[in-house]
């Protein structure tokens, strides 16, 4: 680790009450298509960084946007802070299952219920710092997230997919 990651201090994530449902198109829940469109790939144009496919800059912000909305909320589903279910829409059955079984997993580590429902809130709470989000076709998107836990950093991998209009998370690895 160098020095200047070593020296980094990062501020304690405020504890905050959980929604009940989870709204990561920013207001378009009850609709089928996304706002987020689909990513666009101009004609005459220089690959920037490791896409293999150059998209608009808005569509990359909101992009980014989702998948640091959705690894927060991966995060707090997998340590019982909120249900399995307010990922269903957002997540393949592969996922939504994987999520639910580490859930339970570590709902009985902690002898805590899943789902958050009527518990003390520990004091520490996970916060998603950065995202880093790469094109791989038009409609899929690879994102390294990086996790804090108290003193500790995690990571986790997503790879998103645009279907029916709406980007879903087809896989989910943490490390």
């Amino acid at each position: 680790m160098s020095a200047a990651a070593a020296e980094r201090v990062w501020a304690p994530a405020p504890l905050r009450v959980v929604q009940e449902t989870l709204d990561l198109e920013g207001g378009t829940l009850d609709r089928t298509s996304s706002r987020l469109g689909s990513p666009v790939v101009p004609e005459t144009s220089v690959l920037r960084g490791a896409d293999a496919v150059v998209v608009v800059p808005a569509v990359r912000r909101d992009v980014h946007r989702w998948a640091l909305a959705f690894g927060q909320a991966a995060v707090e589903t997998v340590l019982g802070d909120r249900p399995t279910s307010q990922l269903l829409r957002w997540t393949t059955p592969s996922v939504h299952r994987e999520l639910s079984y580490r859930a339970r997993v570590v709902a009985q580590a902690t002898l805590r219920q899943a789902g958050g429902h009527g518990q003390r809130r520990p004091s520490v709470r996970p916060q998603v710092r950065q995202a880093r989000v790469c094109f791989v076709d038009a409609g899929v998107a690879e994102v390294a997230l990086t996790v804090q836990y108290g003193p500790r950093l995690r990571a986790l991998a997503a790879r998103l997919e645009l279907r029916d209009g709406r980007w879903l998370c087809t896989v989910l690895e943490f490390a």
